[in-house]
């Protein structure tokens, strides 16, 4: 579920980055010192890459799922020497959050925003008030 859920809501989701040397990237001449923006909100909506990109599907990440191969793909903390430091931090302060709130009972969210907000991250564009209803 965290991976489907960073896959449509990737931690930040534009990533800049200079071009150290000059390159081809999808048969474009990127030149040395250019600013380059890499935005894995569109890359993980690409249905060449992820079928029915829309849609939530938590099935994707399961085992023995068939998810894209190419590197960058999937990328919701960057890639390579400049991806976040936090990556592990975060994953595993979410699964904790997760194991200890998902038992006690639903989520009832109060207000559903109708769209996102891009800033640094992606979040939704008003609040999301919600209730966890204990299990009876």
């Amino acid at each position: 579920m965290v991976s489907e859920t960073l896959r449509l809501y990737p931690s930040a989701w534009m990533l800049p980055r200079h071009a150290v040397e000059d390159d081809v990237i999808a048969g474009h001449r990127i030149a040395a010192g250019t600013d380059v923006l890499v935005c894995p909100y569109l890359t993980h909506r690409d249905p060449a890459l992820w079928p029915d990109p829309e849609r939530f599907d938590p099935t994707r990440f399961s085992p023995g799922a068939t998810r894209p191969t190419q590197l960058g793909a999937y990328l919701p903390f960057g890639l390579g020497a400049r991806a976040c430091l936090g990556t592990q931090f975060a994953l595993r302060e979410t699964t904790a959050l997760l194991e200890l709130l998902l038992p006690l009972g639903p989520l009832e969210f109060r207000a559903r925003p109708d769209g996102q907000a891009f800033s640094i991250t992606v979040r939704p564009d008003g609040p999301t008030p919600a209730v966890l209803r204990p299990a009876p």
